[in-house]
């Protein structure tokens, strides 16, 4: 899995989430961007560059062109670093690592036997089509759409001018990562911020629906989203998060939703590490009630649509899955499935389904009159909160 942060947010910012899903058998990729979107990035010396940091810069969420121009110059940094880490996986995977920078090394009596990376060599699952899980939270689930899209709907230059669309990343179709994405991979999006999808420079890949709804694709069952309590009520956000991954108009009776789901009494910060962390604080500011417990769900829901789309992951222990015993004969937990996660009718606590049906035609993230700084300014505390 490659999972991209938000805004104020980085490769530390949700080990709880990515840590578990690593101990179920997961190989998580995260990156700390160097867009201006962490609160600081440090860049190791090289042999041929020095080491420098870069600091996080707070843009305005407000619609306008100079906004639209700053996140594309960001999605830009951003759609080149995942494939600059993409192709790192797939040497990595083939036993051809790149230079490791990282001092960190595996020790047995004082001697190096196991450099980090070479542990990996031909045991990822990381060259089959469409084996890679791309996912992401808020600026980063937009990252990941653009990703996916960018690689998927290649456009040649004529018909780009002509289209007055300006591609942010041009990746070869005969490249690894244009074989790696394909109408079968899976996605996982957390709390999508739509607004810097909606670049006028980028309008021609709006219009294309996701990857999953071409030939050969699962539809929306390759999809999951988690919004927040917030963003769920955030009404032209939620608009555009079903209008850019729902089936497109003429498949939309033969092709299935994407998931969606939230809990209840939890803000945009509910999917990171900080109400771990800090839980009485997210409690009382944001009003969030049973913090890590969201987190759970959250694993839950990603795990049994990993499963549900062919990914091999350990099974959900009953403890996590809050387990009792099922009076009916055929009972959710067949074969150690979190089955009832992922149904609409699953009636599990503080876990709510939501209608993929478009709400109120007119509202957008552009247009509505409650801007996205009313819920994304709770993710750059993450970037202005010193401890």
């Amino acid at each position: 899995m490659v999972f991209s942060h938000g805004l104020g947010g980085s490769r530390n910012a949700y080990s709880y989430i990515l840590g578990s899903l690593a101990s179920y058998g997961i190989v998580v990729i995260a990156p700390d961007h160097r867009d201006q979107s962490a609160p600081i990035s440090y860049i190791r010396a090289t042999e041929i560059s020095p080491a420098r940091i870069i600091r996080y810069h707070r843009y305005s969420h407000q619609p306008s062109q100079e906004v639209y121009d700053a996140r594309d110059e960001q999605l830009k940094i951003r759609l080149y670093e995942l494939g600059l880490i993409h192709d790192a996986i797939v040497k990595i995977a083939n036993g051809q690592c790149p230079k490791n920078l990282d001092p960190n090394s595996s020790y047995r009596w004082r001697r190096n036997v196991n450099e980090v990376l070479d542990m990996f060599a031909n045991r990822l699952d990381a060259t089959r089509p469409g084996s890679i899980i791309w996912a992401g939270h808020s600026f980063g689930a937009a990252t990941t759409v653009q990703l996916l899209k960018s690689t998927f709907w290649l456009c040649d230059p004529e018909k780009a001018a002509m289209e007055g669309y300006t591609p942010l990343f041009t990746p070869s179709r005969e490249s690894s990562l244009g074989r790696q994405i394909t109408p079968r991979s899976t996605v996982i999006l957390l709390d999508m911020w739509c607004l810097s999808l909606r670049s006028p420079s980028t309008r021609w890949l709006w219009e294309k629906p996701m990857p999953s709804y071409a030939a050969g694709g699962s539809g929306g069952d390759a999809i999951l989203t988690v919004l927040s309590d917030a963003f769920q009520k955030w009404s032209g956000n939620l608009n555009d998060t079903r209008r850019i991954l729902n089936p497109p108009e003429q498949q939309s009776t033969s092709r299935p939703a994407p998931k969606y789901f939230y809990p209840p009494s939890s803000a945009h910060l509910s999917q990171s590490d900080f109400g771990v962390l800090f839980p009485w604080v997210i409690r009382r500011v944001l009003k969030v009630e049973e913090p890590e417990r969201i987190v759970k769900l959250n694993v839950r829901a990603i795990l049994q649509n990993l499963r549900d789309n062919g990914h091999i992951v350990a099974d959900t222990n009953e403890v996590d899955m809050e387990y009792q015993p099922d009076p009916l004969p055929f009972p959710y937990l067949t074969d150690r499935q979190d089955w009832r996660i992922l149904d609409p009718e699953g009636e599990i606590r503080g876990w709510v389904p939501i209608s993929p049906a478009l709400q109120q035609e007119d509202e957008t993230v552009e247009n509505e009159s409650r801007t996205s700084a009313d819920e994304i300014d709770e993710t750059e505390v993450l970037g202005e909160v010193r401890i």
